[in-house]
């Protein structure tokens, strides 16, 4: 929290008095919709990595435009995943919460990445994001994907590296045992 500017610092720390409302409903909204949450003891990001995302990333970000300050992680089956993932964003609706943005990479051949991506806004205007994945899926991001992602950020776009650590990332996401129904999955 030192890094931070004090505006930033006051910003995180409003953020952060919004998580145990959010996390109560996310809980809620994961059992209703048959999900299990996992993850959760790294539900906020830290202090620092806010700080690098804001300053040390060459975005040109702010505090307000972080969406994953506050972040989720639902998992289903293979063959609920899809079904689980639109129970739970219109659970979210019905809670008041605004559902702002979903990213569906399962059918995009050229992702490095395959998962759901949300982001919610909470009705007292907080937006988190909420990631659903199957088991097989939410394990390699958080294995020998998150290795090459963390190696692929800090490369130039045009690199060499960035190219072929791209395609592993791409092999690796396209090996995936594709969820029954996932084109169903809402869109905005």
């Amino acid at each position: 929290l030192s890094k931070m500017s004090d505006v930033e610092r006051n910003a995180y720390s409003d953020i952060i008095a919004k998580e145990p409302a959010i996390t109560n409903d996310v809980k809620s909204v994961a059992e209703l919709s048959g999900g299990e949450l996992q993850g959760l003891e790294h539900r906020l990001k830290t202090p620092s990595s806010v700080y690098e995302k804001l300053h040390e990333r060459g975005e040109d970000v702010t505090m307000g435009e972080l969406n994953d300050v506050i972040r989720y992680t639902e998992i289903h089956s293979q063959d609920s995943l899809a079904n689980g993932t639109n129970l739970s964003l219109n659970e979210y609706a019905t809670k008041g919460y605004s559902v702002d943005k979903v990213k569906n990479s399962w059918l995009d051949e050229d992702a490095t990445y395959r998962g759901i991506n949300a982001t919610l806004t909470s009705p007292d205007g907080q937006s988190f994001e909420v990631q659903y994945h199957t088991q097989e899926s939410f394990d390699l991001k958080n294995g020998e994907l998150h290795t090459l992602y963390e190696e692929r950020r800090k490369l130039p776009d045009d690199s060499e590296r960035a190219v072929e650590v791209d395609a592993m990332m791409r092999d690796m996401s396209s090996k995936l045992t594709v969820p029954s129904n996932i084109e169903s999955v809402n869109k905005k």
